[in-house]
Order: structure tokens, then sequence, then C-alpha cells
């Protein structure tokens, strides 16, 4: 089982109140009886347990996440409208999947997994596409439309002549604050491929802009 795949309202064998053979302990008296007081107060949920116990809705992940998928959709395939495309492709395999998603303990590593591995086939596809037109006219080299990003043009056409891994690695670390860790778990590998494709990722960025704006020129 993945680490985002762990149900929500599975407690961790390391839970204090979970014994060696994992049933919950019984809390003992004052008097070293082994059970409780019946004048006890009975135990008041925390909010986050109250959190745990809420059902997550489809339509409240889909609202909180979408803008979020088709961001990063479209940083790895350069098109917006294909973004959307390819978010609405991965949130309609979360519907069709959502009694088993909802219980997983991080439904938006799962739905990110998706919609990476969509934008990648998106984008091979556009490559393969691209490279049979190429034998019949003159192609130019992958660039968004002014309208699509803000930002430092140059740097948007530098993550353009990216792989798609080094892409999405890019966008899930500086787009979304994703740690290496969390990045390994969307991307299905160790934490060290990770890392690899993020520091490839910035050196040849850092080589392709330096080779854009040469010291000189500044």
């Amino acid at each position: 089982m993945r680490p985002f795949e762990q149900k929500r309202n599975e407690v961790p064998i390391s839970h204090p109140l979970v014994g060696d053979r994992g049933f919950v302990a019984s809390q003992r008296s004052l008097d070293g009886s082994g059970f409780g007081s019946a004048q006890s107060a009975p135990p008041q949920s925390t909010a986050a347990e109250s959190d745990l116990a809420r059902p997550l809705l489809f339509d409240d992940f889909y609202q909180e996440e979408f803008a979020a998928m088709v961001s990063l959709a479209r940083s790895i395939c350069g098109n917006h409208a294909h973004a959307e495309e390819i978010a609405q492709e991965a949130f309609t395999k979360a519907h069709q999947a959502w009694s088993e998603v909802s219980g997983y303990d991080q439904p938006g590593a799962w739905i990110r997994r998706v919609t990476v591995n969509q934008a990648i086939s998106q984008r091979r596809r556009a490559t393969s596409e691209r490279n049979v037109l190429r034998r019949v006219r003159p192609q130019r080299s992958w660039a968004p439309a002014d309208d699509q990003f803000d930002g430092d043009p140059d740097l948007w056409r530098a993550i353009g002549e990216l792989s798609p891994r080094q892409r999405a690695a890019i966008a899930l670390f500086y787009g979304e604050d994703r740690t290496t860790r969390e990045i390994a778990e969307i991307f299905d590998c160790t934490i060290s491929t990770a890392t690899t494709h993020l520091d490839q990722a910035r050196k040849r960025l850092a080589k392709m802009l330096n080779e854009t704006n040469p010291a000189g020129d500044q």
C-alpha cells in the first residue's frame, strides 16, 4: 500500500492507545483493578478526529483541487486548453473510484499522480505528432502563448525544453511547495530519484537561462 493510500480512519500501530497485538488498551482505574470507573465521563472527540470521521465529499475535493491540477498539467504540457482536459479526465477517474479514493489518507497526492501521468502521456503524443509534421514543414520549439503564463517568458521557454518529468518536478516543488518526499510519492519513485529529477531540471534551467541572458548583457 502506498503512503497516500492509507485509509483515513485507520489508527497507526504506534498510536498510544494501541497495544502490541493491535487492540485498544483498557484504561486502568485509580485502584488498580484494571477497569475504568463507571463514573468517568466519556472521552471527548477532538476537532481532528471529527474531520477524520466526516466523509470527504467529491464536490468539495473538486472545488479545492481542480485549479491546482490545471496549473500542474499546464506546466507540463504547455497548453491551457489541454491542461483543462487533462484535469477533467483525472477528476473523472477520481469520481469513478470515489468510494476508494475518498478513503485514502492523502487523496490530493493520488489526483496529482494521475494528473502528472496523463499530462506526460499527452506531451509525448504531441511530441510524436510534431515529429511527423516536422517532416512536412519546419516547427518552432515549444513555447507558451503570451496569454498562457505570467512571468519571465525566457524562463517558461526554458522550462518547455525540460523533459515532462522534470517539468512536473519543478511545478510541484516551486509551484506547490512540495517536498522531495511528497514528489516521490506522487511520482511513485524513490526520494533519490525524485531528487535527481529536480536537480537535473535546475541544472538545465540554469544553463539555458545563462545562455539566454549572459552576465555580460546585464
